[in-house]
């Protein structure tokens, strides 16, 4: 060996014993500051955990954007952090300021314009060296703490599943998803729902104790489920080409309105909607054909209307639309009213 390949393999030796003291001292310093450089290994899982807001930063809005993978938002927390279990630290990106907390990964699709677009960088040999098994869930986990006011939460993923529990505020929650599941739980909202579904595939979306605003749904294939007496809405639109919808409507409002298209199968309070009463199409309350028409409003009756101001009417509304739609609906008029008291004994005693 020449003395010139015997200095260079010793400078080499030399940057590789720095390197790791360097490493090693980094690692020392990131847990005394409580700074997470690799992925806690909980089981098999390999996850990263992100604290964000607080009293001193409030949070905006939070984005997920990612491809096959479960998406859960849990409320009444203590703290508000973020889990981010079984991604590629290569081949994912976190960052958060003081309005928006966002996590990316690429999807499918997205080219080198989509790499570009989430921010996706080379963060180091190290993680190459310990790669996530292609078999494993990715999973990605909010907690909001009880004080936490997040004005809205954009949801996007390919397929996977998104649950929200526990959420009472008036944030906004707009999921978009290609195929899988959607359940929201104990949620609670003056805000907006709204789902879009545009793949092939059903998407189950199931509402348990929850009351919003407004709820919107846009799919081509979906079953949309509510159980019993937990769902209540001041304007819903349901826009599913295909699939069933199952569900009591509650109005937020005693006034509603309610208008059904499909030209499959609609069943109003277990009645069917034959060809003769209303073909594909149900109307609540029924038009009137026969009906006087408005009387134009003058400029006497506007300054009667000013000097005797009303207390605005409030309506709530619901409307479902489809192709190749099963709907099956309870309304209201569908809640049976309680039965009397049962007397008998105490007549008997008497």
């Amino acid at each position: 060996m020449k003395n010139r390949s015997k200095v260079f393999l010793v400078i080499s030796l030399i940057i590789v014993v720095i390197g790791v003291v360097i490493c090693y001292m980094g690692t020392r310093t990131a847990s005394a500051t409580g700074e997470q450089i690799y992925a806690a290994k909980i089981g098999e899982d390999r996850v990263y955990t992100y604290t964000f807001g607080g009293e001193e930063e409030s949070v905006d809005k939070v984005k997920i954007n990612v491809g096959d993978a479960n998406v859960n938002i849990y409320g009444k927390s203590e703290s508000s952090y973020m889990e981010i279990i079984n991604f590629n630290e290569n081949n994912s990106s976190y960052s958060a300021n003081n309005s928006v907390v966002s996590f990316k990964e690429p999807t499918q699709g997205s080219g080198v314009t989509g790499i570009f677009e989430n921010g996706i960088s080379f963060k180091g040999l190290r993680f190459l060296l310990r790669p996530v098994p292609a078999d494993k869930q990715k999973t990605v986990n909010i907690y909001i703490a009880k004080d936490e006011n997040v004005k809205a939460f954009d949801i996007k993923l390919l397929r996977g599943k998104v649950t929200v529990e526990n959420m009472e505020s008036l944030s906004d929650y707009h999921v978009t998803i290609q195929s899988g599941g959607v359940q929201f739980s104990k949620v609670s909202t003056e805000s907006t729902i709204s789902i879009n579904a545009s793949g092939e595939l059903s998407t189950d979306i199931n509402f348990k104790e929850v009351r919003a605003d407004i709820v919107s749904v846009m799919a081509k294939h979906a079953k949309f489920f509510t159980e019993a007496d937990s769902f209540t809405v001041n304007e819903c639109t349901l826009e599913i080409s295909n699939g069933e919808t199952d569900f009591r409507f509650v109005p937020m409002y005693e006034q509603y309105t309610i208008d059904v298209t499909s030209k499959k199968v609609i069943y109003v309070d277990g009645e069917y909607i034959d060809g003769e009463s209303g073909g594909d199409k149900f109307v609540y309350p029924p038009k009137d054909e026969n009906a006087p028409a408005p009387e134009e409003e003058t400029e006497d009756s506007e300054e009667g209307e000013e000097e005797g101001e009303e207390e605005e009417i409030k309506i709530s509304s619901l409307v479902i639309s489809g192709d190749d739609l099963y709907v099956k609906l309870r309304t209201p008029a569908s809640v049976p009213t309680e039965a009397p008291e049962d007397t008998t004994a105490e007549t008997a005693v008497q």
